[in-house]
């Protein structure tokens, strides 16, 4: 199922959904968890164009896929379904939590 602009039947849930998978990987990225997407492509079992879509909106990862970042990384599943604002299992507020935020919090300041 494609994700992004170019469905213009994409629900809200779906939206928030791929916005969370994008900040997930934005933070195994920027924390070196996953030194590169095609790292990550290959911790995933795709390739790095797939990748790529994924932080376009255009694709969603698969359950297995879900499943891999959950088991590998800890992150929490709660997060992917949007019943939870923490991102990792295990911690209430991480590291990566704190992360996130501050990106949020900086990309909200007016120009």
């Amino acid at each position: 199922m494609k994700i992004g602009k170019q469905n213009p039947r994409n629900n809200a849930f779906e939206v928030e959904v791929n916005k969370r998978i994008i900040q997930i990987f934005d933070v195994l990225l920027e924390t070196g968890q996953v030194k590169t997407r095609n790292k990550l492509a290959c911790v995933l079992g795709t390739y790095s164009h797939i990748v790529t879509r994924f932080f376009k909106g255009e694709q969603n990862p698969s359950l297995q896929q879900l499943q891999i970042l959950v088991n590998v990384f800890g992150v929490n599943a709660e997060f992917f379904m949007c019943r939870s604002d923490v991102m990792f299992q295990n911690d209430s507020k991480s590291d990566n939590d704190i992360l996130l935020q501050s990106k949020i919090n900086n990309n909200a300041k007016p120009n």
